[in-house]
């Protein structure tokens, strides 16, 4: 009829905007084509609908591809691939920590239903959520996860059921991290079958009702108490205010405000030259940088906390509401600080090591850029070009470089350069190596020594380019 046709016209004009929001709804074509199924499957109008999802994504990718060299998504599979992202350690954090999302989202019905199974099936979940984290905000969601799921699956003729289980299924395979997010579209069925099964215990449903508003607006309250201190922390820093490059090595709400005041995200093996600022947090992960030819002084620094004892995100919490890295719970009971925000100011600091150990105290300051992290308290792999500052030595000293060549390292020649003048081009073996140059007299003070590699490699689940292993390099 005329109404019919009309609010499916309707519907056609929201998809393409669903579509654009967010990756979830693609899950709405098996989701309806589900409910015309059941419910008037000879409405080729509807059918015709369905394909309005499919032919939105298929016309961004080519739209995309028009102006790049890949299709966003062939660009999704390469981080997978690249990121480990798809990996069956993350996919199984990924599953623990959505049952416990969805459990929370029908507690209240779930975790009684009446089938002849769910003592027993109750049980095994409880069991199984002590032994990932015994705290109740982790095993009671979990258990009604299960709950949820078990009685999907024992009323599967349902279509709300059919809804929940499809989706949440879809979740599991697609997703990687756990966000609470991701079931968003879970809470209408959810809530649905809720209000079903407690329309006969109108004080629970209250009740449940009522429980839900307050944590919800008491998250809400602590996570803007945290993104406003993210806001006001630049205000109060001055960062629009600088001459000098600020750096932002953070993600979400910090990182935000402070590009939108001019600050910079910092790169992987960024070198933060002196006089420059980096602003930096606690909560997110860090991106690796080096300071050559500096140190970081801090200038100000805001410890971020609530009178609220609930974290949705937090440095001391294990909630996995963003990311099952920071832990399984739904939410977490927590009154440390939820985040400490600084912001530091590279001073220039002349090198006083004429040989660098790459675990020495020193040697941060002392890389100026292409090199990693201090592994195993010993050694740090190098990119395709490590740069190091150097204390000239008393007097013309050989210059000598320490390193491994790794079994999958496809490196064939080593260069070494001093002050922009090329001392070597050593072919490579692998194994430990040691090679001598020299003996050099700087002409400055300071002595810049270059190590480059023709070649480099990365293994999945690293997203480092690699060269080889530096254990110690300079004049000895």
């Amino acid at each position: 009829d005329k109404a019919s046709l009309g609010w499916l016209a309707a519907s056609m004009v929201a998809m393409p905007f669903a579509a654009m929001t967010a990756f979830q709804s693609v899950l709405l074509v098996p989701v309806l084509g589900v409910y015309l199924w059941r419910e008037r499957r000879t409405w080729r109008p509807a059918w015709a609908a369905l394909l309005v999802i499919p032919l939105v994504f298929g016309g961004w990718q080519l739209w995309e591809r028009s102006g790049s060299e890949q299709i966003p998504a062939g660009t999704l599979v390469a981080y997978f691939r690249k990121y480990g992202w798809q990996s069956l350690a993350n996919k199984g954090k990924n599953a623990v920590t959505l049952t416990a999302h969805l459990g929370l989202l029908g507690l209240a019905a779930f975790l009684r239903p009446s089938f002849p199974q769910a003592a027993w099936i109750g049980g095994i979940a409880v069991v199984t959520g002590l032994a990932l984290d015994p705290h109740p905000l982790f095993v009671i969601p979990f258990a009604g996860g299960v709950m949820v799921v078990a009685w999907c699956i024992r009323h599967r003729d349902d279509f709300l059921a059919q809804w929940t289980l499809l989706f949440f299924a879809a979740a599991l395979v697609i997703f990687f991290a756990g966000s609470a997010r991701y079931l968003l579209p879970l809470a209408a069925p959810v809530v649905f079958l809720s209000v079903r099964l407690l329309s006969a215990r109108p004080k629970i449903l209250w009740g449940a009702a009522a429980a839900n508003l307050s944590v919800s607006l008491a998250l809400a309250s602590v996570n803007y108490q945290q993104w406003n201190a993210c806001k006001e922390f630049v205000k109060a820093a001055g960062i629009e205010d600088q001459t000098a490059r600020v750096w932002v090595n953070s993600e979400h709400g910090l990182r935000f405000y402070a590009e939108s005041a001019g600050a910079v995200p910092l790169e992987r093996g960024q070198s933060i030259r002196p006089g420059e600022f980096l602003l930096a947090n606690r909560l997110a992960s860090r991106v690796p940088f080096t300071t050559g030819g500096s140190a970081l002084v801090p200038l100000r620094e805001m410890v971020v906390t609530s009178a609220i004892p609930l974290r949705i995100v937090g440095a001391g919490a294990k909630s996995g509401y963003s990311t099952s890295e920071m832990g399984f719970r739904v939410f977490d009971w927590n009154s440390g600080p939820i985040d400490v925000i600084r912001l530091d100011r590279a001073v220039e600091r002349k090198p006083v090591l004429s040989y660098l150990p790459m675990n020495a105290a020193e040697a941060a300051s002392q890389i100026v850029s292409g090199v990693e992290n201090l592994e195993e308290n010993r050694y740090r792999w190098m990119g395709k070009r490590a740069v190091l500052l150097l204390k000239r030595p008393p007097a013309a000293t050989p210059i000598e470089i320490e390193f491994f060549l790794h079994e999958k390292a496809t490196a064939k020649n080593m260069i070494v350069s001093l002050d922009g003048k090329q001392i070597a081009n050593e072919p490579l073996t692998q194994g430990a190596r040691t090679i001598r140059m020299g003996p050099y007299m700087p002409a400055g003070e300071t002595a810049t020594l270059i190590i480059e590699v023709d070649n480099t490699f990365s293994v999945p689940g690293d997203q480092r380019v690699l060269g080889a292993i530096l254990i110690g390099a300079g004049f000895r």
